[in-house]
């Protein structure tokens, strides 16, 4: 599909682009490495880049009807989901995780 430039139909890969808050404000300058997670029962890559979480499923079942209406489409314009950071679990770990360990060190 990508050697032929040919996106394909929404069901297979589809995406879902979520604008990342942080008590209510854009939160643009947020990058997280991809990782892999199940959701509902689903293989799923999640990436954050420049205040956009992009969840990307890569199962061989289709994904429920509840998400697929929010997937990237080339027959519509792309939407995106605003999406408080503390909702979103592997995120909180991350921002925590990165909190520690950018702490001031006395001396």
């Amino acid at each position: 599909m990508v050697l032929v430039n040919d996106p394909g139909p929404p069901n297979i890969y589809p995406s879902i682009i979520y604008a990342l808050q942080f008590e209510g404000s854009w939160l643009r300058d947020f990058m997280v490495e991809p990782t892999s997670t199940k959701f509902e029962a689903h293989r799923c890559y999640r990436l954050v880049l420049a205040g956009f979480v992009v969840f990307t499923f890569v199962s061989s079942h289709s994904l429920p009807d509840k998400l697929l209406r929010h997937v990237m489409s080339p027959s519509r314009p792309i939407e995106t989901y605003d999406k408080e950071l503390a909702s979103l679990g592997f995120l909180r770990e991350v921002w925590n995780r990165s909190a520690e360990t950018t702490k001031d060190v006395e001396i």
